[in-house]
């Protein structure tokens, strides 16, 4: 009898010692793998790759923000439109090439820059024509070529038409000032007004 009960005891406790060794392997596969402890120069290590991405993130916007602001248009849309218009008709002219049409498209506004499209028609020998198109290309226009189709003109000469879509943009204008309130007379211009009144009363009485 006392056997019985004892071998009773040794196979209750061999089921629950495999039953929590099972629960440790299912905790060790299914639960997350511990983070290793960082020491300090590994920390100083991330710490500083951290400092370093920041830095070269501010720089590319930094470098962004210039470059915006040297290829886009200052004084709001209509100044760019006119300098557009003169800019193009001055490389024309210079290059040897008649400027036909500049044609304005609808603008679109893109955050605080605001998206200017033209159309512009050039007529005039192919190599003259042709320059007008590389100096409108450089970034000191301000304009972007957007696209060029060139005809023939003259089959029995080199002159072409160029139709060309550029665009270019704009910063917004800044917010005019309120008209100024009109000035308030002072006191002594307000009895000196008095005066003036009480005289011109007293001499349209006597007439």
């Amino acid at each position: 009898m006392t056997d019985g009960r004892a071998l009773f005891r040794w196979n209750i406790l061999l089921w629950v010692s495999l039953g929590v060794f099972a629960l440790a392997v299912g905790i060790q596969m299914i639960g997350p793998e511990p983070r290793p402890k960082l020491n300090r120069e590994q920390r100083l290590r991330q710490e500083s790759q951290f400092v370093a991405e920041t830095a070269d993130w501010k720089r590319k916007e930094s470098q962004a923000e210039r470059t915006i602001e040297e290829l886009s248009w200052t004084g709001g849309a209509d100044a760019a439109e006119k300098g557009a218009l003169a800019l193009v008709t001055q490389i024309s002219k210079s290059k040897g090439a008649t400027l036909q049409a500049f044609r304005p498209q609808k603008r679109l506004e893109q955050g605080e820059l605001t998206r200017l499209p033209f159309l512009v028609t050039l007529e005039g020998p192919y190599t003259k024509v042709l320059a007008v198109l590389r100096e409108l290309e450089t970034p000191s226009s301000k304009l972007a070529v957007n696209l060029v189709q060139i005809a023939s003109a003259d089959g029995a000469s080199d002159v072409v038409t160029a139709t060309l879509a550029l665009f270019a943009f704009a910063s917004k204008a800044p917010a005019q000032d309120a008209k100024a309130a009109p000035k308030q007379p002072s006191s002594n211009e307000r009895e000196a007004g008095k005066d003036v009144n009480k005289n011109e009363g007293g001499a349209s009485k006597q007439s």
